[in-house]
């Protein structure tokens, strides 16, 4: 019994540890499946302890705002994403002193202002979604890190052709 539940447990880590022998660099160099195994593990920790911190909070640090905007862009853990997600648009949604906080770090952050804010949508689409905002425009009412910010938009508008395609792809 045991022999088979270490060949299970070694099955699900070698299968877990396929999707990550792929991932590619900035440069678009692959990257060792140890490395991205390991930077996984420190934004999973990252998150996780943010999760924890938040926990009926409804202000962050500078150091929160620079945690989540660096797990949005280098994060690969679906299931962790549509937590920190969900937490993310429940922090921002009508809170103009979050949103101005995270404005304020991405346009610190010119170079990789349009990544930021296209990692953060991404984050939030699923609840982007459910919420059925009808344009970006009402979209940016609640969420003010948003506004005027083109790239945003467009994100936005692939997250909803998105939905369209797969809804139409349902109904087929």
């Amino acid at each position: 019994m045991r022999t088979i539940l270490f060949i299970i447990n070694a099955l699900i880590f070698a299968f877990s540890c396929i999707s990550c022998h792929y991932k590619m660099s900035e440069g678009g160099a692959v990257v060792p499946h140890t490395e991205v195994i390991k930077n996984q593990h420190y934004y999973d920790s990252i998150m996780d302890a943010f999760l924890n911190r938040i926990d009926g909070q409804k202000e962050l640090s500078n150091r929160d705002i620079a945690d989540i905007c660096d797990f949005s862009l280098h994060n690969h853990d679906e299931c962790l994403s549509e937590t920190v997600g969900y937490e993310l648009f429940h922090l921002l949604r009508n809170n103009p002193t979050i949103n101005r906080g995270f404005k304020s770090y991405v346009d610190a952050h010119h170079s990789e202002k349009c990544d930021i804010l296209n990692a953060l949508i991404a984050l939030m689409s699923i609840d982007i979604l459910e919420n059925n905002y009808e344009s970006f425009e009402s979209f940016v009412k609640e969420f003010l890190l948003f506004e005027a910010e083109e790239y945003a938009a467009k994100t936005f508008a692939e997250v909803k052709e998105n939905e369209l395609m797969e809804t139409n792809q349902s109904t087929n």
